[in-house]
């Protein structure tokens, strides 16, 4: 009996040596009074979840009630607080993992630790890698495909990598994580929820599944209008005020913010900038910018009209930068057909600009803007100042499409000359013609919409008009595609316009007749003619016929 008692002392010895040091840790964090940050609390996590994975794989051998109470106290351990709002997605992903109850969103099977798997940096969903690269070949093998849960944007073909996705083909044990490399995450605690992204510190826990805890490091902020400095979380999203005004410089280098200090950017200066034109007819208000505040004047456009030197005329320049120009009456020196000089007599009687130039005898000759192109008409009159007028001449005008002419006379012509010719010339799209009225284009482009039937024969084309056929249906859909009776499917993505699969079984709808089905399941919205053979009366009602297929309704 001592003896017996004697080994019951030294098992119950071994036994709580075994619980005690499956608590420990070479990577146990140094203890620091009064320590309740993150960072103390991530690294205890890491230790826990490390503890709680041993020790399922030594339970093994143990009994149940063993692994039940190892598996109690680790889950009630790694409970502490996390700051983190994504602590909740990781643990959940770490305990199904460890097990072994993943499914996979794709086929909804079990996901096991000794398959190779494929997890989105996104949503963090866990899906079987097979399964995935189907997904990713149905997606036309595209550099840039979908996540099959969450639907981002992901690129290159999907591998086997750890989670942090520095080891490819992580080798499955019983000690670390299952899919993880075992090493420190070493991923940048970034935080999408941010307006700013200066966060570089890396996740200190190991290898892991879900998203990073939130980044603890205590960092210097300034507040809006930088006047003041103080200590925030890294990964928090804390706007730092002052109760000072703004006072920071607009979008216009000028005018300052006047509201209170704020954490978002200023908004654009709603000051207006005037400007006048060159001539002072006319003043405008623009947007208060660096550009603009720069530039005082601007031109309108008019004419300017201001008085020339002479006191007597107006500038005839539209609105311009700059003194105008000298009065040109007074240095005129010639007739104002400019076939005689002016004598000298003729020059000394000139005074003033507005007394009239000496003309002489001969007809005007300048050319007009009637006429040929290549030989216009003259002006007929006697030299006199002045614009020249029309002449009564005709011109022969051709239409702008260039397929009718006409004479009119030249001071008759009022717009220009058109025809009621179509155009009738192929478009661009080779399928319309273009139908014009007197059409002088060089190029007929068709604007019209396309709306051609597309392959799935549902959808219209949008596009313009154009040539050849049009582009494939690129409408998709992402639920299972049944046949009528529900037995066979497609997977999705499924393309616009796939005719349901294939169904070798017996078409299951219900016939007026009540004869059992004789033909496989099918789309068509009626079923083929029913061929059991049945007695029926002739149509005269006298004599019974035999073996009358059933969808004969009148037998003679």
């Amino acid at each position: 009996m001592p003896r017996t008692s004697s080994r019951k002392r030294n098992s119950r010895r071994i036994d709580s040596t075994v619980r005690v040091t499956s608590n420990l840790s070479p990577n146990a964090p140094e203890f620091v009074p009064n320590a309740n940050d993150e960072t103390t609390a991530n690294q205890r996590e890491n230790i826990v979840i490390q503890s709680m994975t041993f020790c399922g794989s030594s339970s093994a051998s143990n009994s149940s009630g063993n692994s039940s109470n190892s598996t109690y106290e680790a889950t009630s351990i790694s409970s502490i607080p996390d700051t983190s709002k994504n602590k909740g997605q990781r643990d959940l992903l770490i305990n199904l993992l460890n097990e072994s109850k993943v499914d996979c969103v794709i086929c909804y099977e079990r996901a096991k630790n000794v398959e190779q798997i494929w997890n989105c940096r996104n949503c963090y969903q866990i899906m079987h890698l097979k399964c995935v690269i189907v997904w990713f070949v149905k997606s036309h093998r595209s550099a840039i495909w979908r996540c099959p849960a969450c639907q981002c944007e992901v690129i290159g073909k999907p591998k086997y990598v750890c989670f942090c996705g520095t080891v490819p083909n992580p080798y499955h044990n019983n000690v670390d994580i299952p899919h993880s490399c075992g090493q420190v995450c070493g991923l940048q605690k970034k935080n999408p929820n941010l307006d700013y992204d200066d966060c570089h510190h890396k996740c200190t826990l190991l290898c892991h599944p879900g998203p990073c805890p939130q980044c603890v490091v205590q960092v210097l902020r300034s507040c809006g209008c930088g006047k003041k400095r103080v200590y925030a979380l890294c990964g928090q999203s804390t706007k730092v005020v002052c109760n000072n005004v703004c006072l920071k410089k607009l979008n216009c280098q000028i005018h300052e913010c006047e509201k209170m200090c704020h954490a978002d950017s200023c908004e654009p200066c709603n000051k207006g900038c005037p400007q006048m034109c060159y001539c002072g007819k006319s003043e405008r208000q623009v947007p208060c910018t660096v550009e603009n505040a720069m530039v005082m004047y601007y031109s309108c456009g008019s004419l300017c009209e201001k008085k020339l030197s002479c006191e007597n005329h107006l500038c005839q320049k539209l609105c311009h930068v700059g003194p105008c120009e000298p009065c040109k009456a007074l240095s005129v020196n010639t007739c104002p057909c400019g076939k005689r000089p002016l004598t000298e007599d003729e020059l000394s009687s000139r005074t003033l600009c507005t007394q009239p130039v000496p003309t002489c005898d001969q007809p005007c000759g300048k050319p007009l803007e009637c006429g040929p192109p290549e030989n216009p008409h003259l002006c007929e009159q006697k030299c006199h100042e002045g614009p020249c007028v029309r002449c009564e001449l005709k011109t022969k005008y051709v239409c702008k499409c260039g397929s009718r002419s006409k004479e009119i006379k030249c001071n008759s012509v009022t717009s220009e000359l058109t025809c009621k010719k179509k155009c009738n010339k192929m478009m661009s799209c080779g399928k319309h013609r273009c139908m014009t009225v007197c059409c002088n284009a060089q190029e007929h482009v068709c604007t019209r919409t396309c709306n051609g039937l597309l392959n799935c024969r549902i959808h219209r084309c949008d596009r313009v008009c154009h040539t050849g056929s049009c582009a494939m249906c690129y409408e998709a859909s992402f639920e299972e595609l049944y046949c009528r009776c529900g037995n066979s499917f497609i997977t999705p993505p499924i393309s616009c316009g796939t005719r349901p699969p294939l169904c070798t079984l017996p078409c299951s709808r219900e016939h007026e007749c009540g004869h059992p089905a004789t033909h496989i399941c099918h789309d068509e919205e009626e079923c083929p003619p029913c061929i059991a053979l049945t007695e029926k009366l002739c149509f005269g009602g006298h004599e019974l016929r035999f073996a009358i297929p059933c969808h004969i309704k009148n037998v003679s």
